[in-house]
Order: C-alpha cells, then sequence, then structure tokens
C-alpha cells in the first residue's frame, strides 16, 4: 500500500529577505552521494566536455599526479578514465574550448608553471601551446562566452601571490594582459556568469595560512575592469564554486580561520545578496565542482577536515526543475529465508532527492539513508510474516511503502546419530537425536 502526502511549498523564513526582495520558495539544497572516485583526488580543475559530461583533471592523488583525467556522465554509475595526459599539474586552470580542453599553470608540488597543454578527450596527441606569461597556480580560472580562457592571481614561481591576470585566445593562440585584480589573490575559485561577468571569491592575499577573505569581486570582459560586490557571509580559501541551474552561485566548503569547513554560500548575482544554505555533509576544501547535465551541483574530491585527500562526490537536487513529492517506482522482494541475510532495496523518484527511513519492522532491519538498500538476517523469532513500513522523504513530502516479508520455517537439518536398534523379519527400527526446530513441529 503506498500513500503520497504532499506539504505546500513554502517560503524560508529568515533566509529569503536576504536575497534583498527576491523569493526562495522551492526546497533547501539537498546533498546526496554520487558516485566515488577510484581514488582521492584534491587540487583538481573541472569542466564539461562537449557531450556535457563532468570533467576532472589534474590534482593530487594518492599515486601521485593525476595523469588521467576521469568524466562522469549525469546518469552513469561509475567515472570513465579517459587517455593520459602527462605533464598535468595540481591546482591548474582548464576550460572547455570544442572538442578541446585548455589545461593551464599547476604545481609540481614544489614549482608553478606557465606551461599550457590543448588535451583531446579522443586520444590525440596533446598539443603544447603558448605559455602563460607568468608561472601560476593555485589560481582562478574560467572561459568567456567566446571561448576564451581567462588566468587570474595565483602562485608565481616563487611561491608569492599575483595580482596580475591575462586571457588566453585559442584562434591566435596567445596570451594578453588584462586588467590586474585590485588586490595579490590565490587559492579561489572564478565562476564565469555565462553572459559579461567572471567573479572570484574569497582566497588568500599573502602566504600566510589562516588569513582567508570575504571579498569578492567581479571582473567584466567588455569593460576589462574589475568592481568590489557584497562579501561573503563568511570568508574562506580553498572553497569550490560553480553557477546553479537557478542563476545562482553556490561557494562551497574552503578553509576558514586555518579550520576546513562545510559551508555553504549562496550569492544572487541580480540581487548582490547572500544566504546560507545546506551544508555539506562533511568540511572539504581544494575540491572540484561543476553542474551536470541534469542541474545538479557536483562537488567532487578534495580534503577533509584532518587534511586527507577524499574520493568522497556529492551531488544536489535538479535545481532547474520544480519539487516534487517522492512516488516509488522500484519495491523490495517480500520473501526471505531464515538465518540467511535479506538483501533487497526501494527506489523513489523525487525533487530533491528523496532519503529513506525505515518506520517500522523486525528487529536487525536497516535501511540504507541514500540508496534505499535493505539488509536483514531473520532470526527464529521472525519467522513467519514480517510487516515493514519504509518512509522516502524530501522537502516537498513523502511516502510511505507499507509491505510484508515471509519467512517459512526452515526444512529439517539432517539427523545425527543415526542408530539401528533392532531388525525383525518385517521391520527395522531406528533411533537418532531428536531436533531443536525453529519454529512448530517436525514432521
Amino acid at each position: 500500500m503506498r500513500k503520497n502526502h504532499s506539504f505546500p511549498f513554502r517560503c524560508l523564513t529568515g533566509i529569503a529577505p536576504l536575497f534583498a526582495g527576491a523569493g526562495l520558495c522551492a526546497a533547501p539544497l539537498t546533498w546526496l552521494p554520487g558516485p566515488p572516485l577510484d581514488a582521492p583526488i584534491s587540487g583538481a580543475a573541472t569542466t564539461v566536455l562537449s557531450d556535457r559530461s563532468s570533467l576532472l583533471i589534474g590534482g593530487d592523488s594518492v599515486y601521485g599526479f593525476s595523469t588521467y583525467p576521469q568524466s562522469l556522465a549525469a546518469t552513469n554509475a561509475f567515472w570513465t578514465y579517459l587517455p593520459a595526459m602527462f605533464g598535468v599539474r595540481i591546482a591548474p586552470g582548464a576550460v572547455a574550448n570544442g572538442g578541446m580542453i585548455i589545461v593551464y599553470g599547476g604545481s609540481d608540488g614544489t614549482n608553478s608553471t606557465s606551461a599550457v597543454i590543448g588535451y583531446s578527450p579522443s586520444g590525440d596527441t596533446p598539443l603544447s601551446l603558448a605559455s602563460m606569461s607568468v608561472a601560476r597556480s593555485d589560481l582562478g580560472y574560467a572561459p568567456d562566452a567566446g571561448g576564451n580562457a581567462y588566468a587570474l592571481g595565483g602562485l608565481d614561481g616563487n611561491g608569492q601571490p599575483l595580482s596580475s591576470a591575462e586571457q588566453y585566445n585559442p584562434d591566435s593562440d596567445t596570451w594578453a594582459a588584462i586588467a590586474s585584480l585590485p588586490v595579490t589573490l590565490y587559492h579561489f575559485p572564478a565562476v564565469f556568469d555565462g553572459t559579461n561577468h567572471i567573479y572570484a571569491f574569497g582566497g588568500r592575499t599573502n602566504a600566510t595560512a589562516g588569513t582567508e577573505t570575504a571579498r569578492v569581486l567581479r571582473y567584466s570582459v567588455s569593460g576589462n575592469n574589475w568592481t568590489t560586490m557584497a562579501p561573503m557571509p563568511i570568508a574562506v580559501a580553498g572553497s569550490a564554486a560553480a553557477l546553479g541551474a537557478d542563476g545562482k552561485i553556490y561557494v562551497v566548503g574552503g578553509d576558514s580561520g586555518g579550520v576546513t569547513t562545510n559551508v555553504v554560500q549562496v550569492y544572487d548575482p541580480a540581487a548582490n545578496g547572500w544566504v546560507i544554505s545546506t551544508p555539506l555533509p562533511e568540511g572539504l576544501s581544494a575540491s572540484a565542482m561543476g553542474v551536470d547535465s541534469l542541474g545538479r551541483l557536483i562537488l567532487i574530491g578534495g580534503m577533509d577536515t584532518n587534511g586527507t585527500g577524499v574520493s568522497d562526490v556529492w551531488r544536489s537536487q535538479e535545481l532547474g526543475a520544480p519539487d516534487s513529492a517522492p512516488g516509488f517506482v522500484s519495491y523490495p522482494s517480500l520473501s526471505a529465508t531464515y538465518q540467511v541475510p535479506y538483501t533487497s532495496s526501494v527506489n523513489a523518484t523525487g525533487n530533491p532527492q528523496p532519503v529513506y527511513l525505515l518506520l517500522s519492522g523486525p528487529a536487525g532491519m536497516q535501511v540504507d539513508t541514500y540508496s534505499g538498500a535493505i539488509a536483514w538476517t531473520p532470526q527464529a523469532d521472525e519467522i513467519g510474516s514480517n510487516a515493514v513500513t519504509i518512509r522516502a522523504i524530501n522537502y516537498a513530502g513523502f511516502a510511505d511503502w507499507n509491505f510484508t516479508i515471509a519467512v517459512p520455517n526452515p526444512p529439517p537439518t539432517a539427523i545425527t546419530n543415526l542408530t539401528v536398534v533392532g531388525v525383525t523379519d518385517n521391520s527395522v527400527t531406528l533411533s537418532w537425536d531428536p531436533e531443536s526446530p525453529a519454529a512448530g513441529a517436525v514432521t
């Protein structure tokens, strides 16, 4: 039996006014795990391939530099390794231009580089492109509407912060200086708004750890100038950022006061205002971030609060789609076997993605919050009928699935100590050890 319940949509009091008059009536941001990486990676760059798959390139892993870029299509359950690209570094920039990925700068762990590579996801030999005017790592990087690539600030070959910025024209294979940032800046994300502006969020202005800034800078592509915008509520460096399908920019995680945080700060470019949204399930810095073809934010890898690299991937709900209450689309098995692990699952659709709760069921049964996987091993007192209720729930509502799992009495076990007691011309008398049945009589 299924029951659907819908909650009326409502604005979030105490949050929406911070948007300077804009209403926020959709569900709060929701984070669910996505397909993990095979190995932890931090300090990688990300962009989008022509098929709208998310691309992770460069970075630092447990195996050293990440030589093999990886891609993830929105509907896939695993990452796909692409042809190797030797020379990839930690914290480079990466921008897609047609069938080529322009990868620039980065560090070998000690020194920054000015090298630029044209990488082909199809496996063509990487191209050696014109170098930047200065070595840069931990830089802000972004494209513009014309397919040009931007290198903003970063650390130079001596580990000193830069304020200079430059633009790469792939048609002429040349770099040209653009207006410098108002301050030296590194360890910050940059985001293109899809029209004319590139935003820089937070970061550090000097080489001293723990001196994060809340400054937000906006570069005008057409005007070649920088404007200071409303600062972030919380100063962070090493955060990840992306333009959501809802037109807002999400700045996620990073270090604040020298501590890795799970804070999610949401910027509305139209209102030049901020809100604090649902935090990540864990604190992360030096992650990569993008938007998949379904309009979900995707946060990839990074370092946790202990400074350890992670392979975790987190995805949001579809930000460009309306909220919808859960509805079950696949259902669990209705039979189980005594003392044999029962594994099954439920699945429900909805936006945000539902999570699962076990409202009632036999002792020891567990339901995975995110996947709906059910695990249970029936015991003697659970032979027979076992009623179960699982709830799928999101901010738009919930649905309950009520079902019964039947556990039959196990067959008799092999007899032991079988002995011939007596034999006549017409009969044989046997004896054996009695069995203690799990339930009911044994015949």
